[in-house]
């Protein structure tokens, strides 16, 4: 043996029986679950090697200066593995842009990825009719806040349909017509696509009218003109009120008590003039002390 070279243990070359070999002398740590001081009741490496599929692992918790324990692959480690995501769980997006995509991969060619509005879907089923491969398109409202045409319709896949909550409802169209789905449970509205073809050009006509075409924007005017006449009234009431007494709680009360007072005096006829010709002194202070009384 060289003297320069440090006793290292014997390296193994993925061999089992080469290993126990070259390591003469040495004893193997026994296996766990087994007793230390009984060798024949406790399984050797190489029967573990030899009568299992997996090959024996290596524990973490082992003395320094020797070899670790070999334990079992079927034993539970203390760090368990995390499992992975279910595939159900991946993103709406994702679930959505797959459903679209097998919907487009199966429809006719000269509609492949064309298909985006509910005119879209009538132009489809106006050409092909019950003999369409795509029987049936799931649509949402293009403009769900109350703007835009109530007709105007917008292609999703199933999984991007809102929520079932109360006021949200989505669509249906087919060859057949257009049914209306409900989430708070309300029964569904069908209409044949004949007459869902109708309602939407006669909508866009009536749209076309002055009444109709101007209708938002004079509306918002009157409002508008109401809120400006309202605010100039009330700048006009404080200024008013800035301005007069009788708008100040200190005066208001005695200048009404004042004015009522000579309101009374105005009414007692305090001298009665004769109608006719002069009247002699005597004769009118007798006119007015008959007054008085």
């Amino acid at each position: 043996m060289d003297r320069n070279r440090s006793p290292t243990r014997p390296r193994s070359n993925g061999n089992p029986q080469s290993s126990a070999g070259k390591a003469t002398g040495s004893k193997l740590p026994p296996l766990r679950g087994g007793s230390a001081g009984n060798g024949a009741g406790s399984p050797s490496v190489l029967q573990q090697a030899g009568g299992g599929a997996q090959p024996p692992l290596v524990s973490a918790d082992h003395r320094p200066g020797t070899l670790p324990p070999i334990t079992s692959p079927h034993t539970p480690s203390q760090h368990p593995r995390l499992p992975s995501p279910p595939r159900e769980q991946a993103s709406a997006p994702e679930l959505s842009q797959n459903s679209l995509v097998a919907i487009m991969a199966i429809i006719e060619p000269e509609f492949r990825y064309r298909i985006f509005k509910g005119t879209d879907v009538i132009e489809y089923y106006a050409r092909y009719g019950h003999d369409a491969k795509v029987k049936m398109f799931h649509c949402v409202k293009a403009h769900p806040h109350g703007t835009g045409s109530p007709y105007d319709l917008a292609v999703v896949a199933k999984e991007a349909l809102p929520a079932p909550r109360p006021g949200n409802s989505y669509y249906t169209m087919s060859a057949s017509g257009v049914v209306q789905v409900f989430a708070d449970g309300s029964p569904a509205e069908y209409t044949p696509i004949g007459e869902w073809v109708r309602e939407t050009s006669v909508y866009n006509m009536m749209k076309q009218l002055s009444f109709f075409r101007n209708y938002m924007s004079q509306r918002y005017l009157r409002i508008w003109r109401g809120s400006a006449r309202s605010s100039h009234f009330e700048r006009l009431r404080a200024r008013m009120e800035s301005r007069m007494l009788l708008a100040k709680p200190d005066f208001c009360f005695t200048i009404m008590d004042v004015g009522a007072k000579v309101f009374a005096m105005q009414q007692v006829d305090l001298v009665e003039m004769p109608r006719e010709g002069p009247v002699a002194l005597s004769e009118f202070l007798a006119m007015q002390e008959e007054q008085r009384k």
